[in-house]
């Protein structure tokens, strides 16, 4: 090789290797397993003893953090459409282009289900799963009360709605009625003065 890069030569003064075309059979020289995979002794690389990190994750890493999945706690980001068409298996296709149409203006929808009926019809009702639960929280707030015809007007709901009303106690009593004081009126003061 004519010229040998800068890296190449430092590898070569470490290792003690070249390619000269003469092979070294000293075990220790030796930087690859026989598998091509380089070994490398760690300890050089090993903090000393009492040596703490100063660097945050942040400083280092923090556009790779941004990035960072996060495990979804709950199903902030499923929301419940209502009032959908109830459609026979051969125009689900079409239905399904007129809800990604709808509801992609709001984000990622990454899961899509249209519950069946035995007969292979649409339920009426449909589950959409967004990337987070902001997107989720603007589609429910928006498309709520969205008039697809005149038949069918969308009811977008969160699905942890429906968690929090099923989780209702069945020991619910109704409020006890609190007398009214009546309270001096400073409009009826002001007149009288």
């Amino acid at each position: 090789m004519i010229g040998k890069m800068a890296d190449e030569k430092e590898f070569e003064e470490k290792t003690g290797s070249s390619d000269s075309g003469e092979e070294e059979n000293d075990d220790e020289d030796d930087v690859t397993n026989g598998k091509g995979d380089i070994d490398e002794d760690d300890s050089e690389y090993d903090d000393p003893e009492g040596y703490v990190d100063d660097i945050t994750d942040e400083e280092l890493l923090g556009d790779i953090l941004v990035e960072k999945p996060v495990e979804v706690e709950g199903t902030d980001s499923i929301v419940v459409v209502d009032n959908v068409p109830s459609i026979p298996p051969d125009r689900l296709d079409k239905l399904k282009n007129v809800i990604r149409k709808v509801f992609s203006k709001f984000g990622k929808i990454i899961m899509e289900h249209y519950p069946l009926d035995d007969n292979g019809m649409t339920k009426g009702y449909i589950f959409l799963e967004f990337s987070n639960a902001k997107d989720a929280a603007q589609a429910v707030k928006t498309a709520n009360g969205y008039k697809l015809d005149k038949h069918h007007i969308f009811a977008v709901n969160h699905f942890e709605d429906f968690d929090k009303l099923v989780s209702l106690t069945k020991d619910w009593e109704a409020p006890t009625k609190q007398p009214y004081d009546e309270q001096a009126s400073y409009f009826r003061e002001a007149v009288e003065w």
